[in-house]
């Protein structure tokens, strides 16, 4: 375990409340790390339940992630920290996290992206953000972060809760806002960057990694970059740093300015020791609505940079588009500024291919399923067979609807001629009881025996 993910668990546990029982997935620590790893401190007087699917140091009950021998909605919380790397379906143990958790109840979730792999015992699986709000999208509401470069974090971070009320996701954001600002701006491993479905709307970088970096920033030194805004929702823009190769007590301060009106849309401060040599750092903000068309300018600057402690802006050779320029110390420059203009888009809703229909029968229970892949299959096999039993079930209501349709029209015909038999019957009766038709029958017997 990360001091990062220990500390985003700390801070978590201070800014959510968190329903009983807290169950913790991965429990076991790496060899070295017992001390590190546990987590039980952070939930004081709650009751805490430390599983894994070995036993070790702090595991009270062995559990399969992808198979948790817990009834629905038993759980209160459940605390995974730098653990769902290492599960081989991460999809299926957020559905059964899912599954386990209690309406309203609270998961917490670490992870990495940018990091080297560590087999312990397996590693399997890489998270971008995006990913791990994909992974919860049963979970409403949902927050997820991540850390350092926001191209390539080395952490993805998220809390959500299952099903809950409008109370309780106004107190979840609030948390959520409690836990980013009281979040440590000294770490070095870097502040917490919001995900948001974004678009790169506009790009100016030098792919080789050989941009020249202007002079240091210091005192009144200033960097500004004019630029026009593609799309609307305008909410981020990043830049790159040369940081000579050292650890920059500095502040970067960014402004956002409108250059029709001159107004200063954004503001915001970036603490220079979160800095990596050569990858963006995010300027966010809240996302302007009509910024398509518009032209903005960017300035940058750090007025505690000093000899030593201060960062170089790095600058592409690549030829500025008008009306795009750039100024150092209000003096214009050559080549363009590497930033990235990012807008807020409509939120991916991709649909959840594996997800089941319905409630199936619980082949968890039946001892003849090894493995939770397999249990899984078994699922989607009985949710396909289910499916194409309804679709055939659906034709064959069909094909009786047609039928008693046709039956119902046999049937009517039939009173038709019912009805036409039982009138030329009357009129046959009519005419034989008539003085006419009995006289002549009379006549016709006296012929018949007065004959030759």
């Amino acid at each position: 375990m990360r001091p990062n993910v220990k500390a985003f668990v700390g801070q978590a546990a201070q800014a959510f409340s968190f329903p009983e029982p807290v169950l913790e997935i991965g429990t076991k620590a790496a060899a070295g790390q017992e001390r590190i790893a546990d987590l039980r401190s952070f939930f004081a007087g709650h009751r805490y339940i430390g599983t894994d699917f070995q036993p070790g140091p702090s595991v009270d009950v062995l559990l399969d992630t992808h198979l948790l021998g817990v009834r629905d909605s038993r759980v209160g919380s459940v605390v995974m920290i730098d653990t769902l790397e290492h599960v081989q379906d991460p999809l299926l143990a957020l559905r059964e996290v899912h599954r386990i958790l209690q309406p309203g109840g609270l998961v917490l979730l670490a992870s990495v992206m940018n990091f080297p792999i560590h087999n312990y015992p397996w590693d399997y699986w890489r998270f971008t953000p995006a990913a791990f709000d994909l992974i919860l999208r049963p979970f409403q509401p949902r927050a997820v972060w991540c850390q350092g470069d926001p191209l390539a974090p080395h952490t993805v971070l998220a809390a959500a809760r299952k099903a809950a009320t409008l109370e309780e996701q106004i107190a979840f954001e609030a948390s959520v806002a409690a836990l980013e600002e009281t979040w440590p701006k000294h770490v070095q491993e870097g502040p917490l960057l919001r995900f948001e479905a974004l678009l790169d709307a506009l790009v100016r970088d030098d792919p080789s990694g050989e941009g020249r970096p202007l002079a240091p920033l210091m005192g009144e030194a200033t960097v500004e970059q004019t630029f026009v805004c593609p799309d609307d929702q305008l909410t981020r823009v990043d830049t790159k740093y040369v940081t000579h190769g050292r650890l920059n007590t500095c502040h970067l301060t960014f402004q956002l300015r409108d250059e029709a009106t001159g107004t200063v849309v954004a503001e915001s401060r970036y603490f220079g020791v979160h800095l990596l040599d050569r990858v963006w750092t995010p300027f966010s903000f809240p996302a302007i609505p009509a910024s398509a068309g518009r032209t903005y300018r960017l300035i940058i600057s750090s007025r505690d940079g000093r000899e030593g402690a201060a960062v170089s802006p790095i600058v592409c050779d690549e030829a500025s588009r008008e009306p795009e320029e750039l100024f150092e110390n209000g003096k214009e420059a050559s080549g363009t500024l590497c930033f990235r203009v990012l807008c807020r888009t409509q939120e991916y809703r991709p649909a959840d291919y594996r997800g089941l229909s319905g409630t199936v029968a619980a082949v968890a229970a039946d001892a003849a399923v090894p493995s939770g892949i397999e249990a899984d299959l078994l699922r989607r096999i009985a949710v396909t067979q289910s499916e194409h039993l309804w679709r055939v079930s659906a034709q064959v209501a069909a094909g009786l609807d047609r039928a008693f349709a046709r039956m119902d029209a046999i049937d009517a015909r039939l009173d038709a001629l019912a009805a036409d038999s039982m009138e030329t019957l009357t009129f046959i009766r009519g005419i034989r009881s008539s003085v006419a038709f009995r006289s002549m029958r009379s006549a016709r017997k006296l012929f018949r025996r007065g004959g030759p």
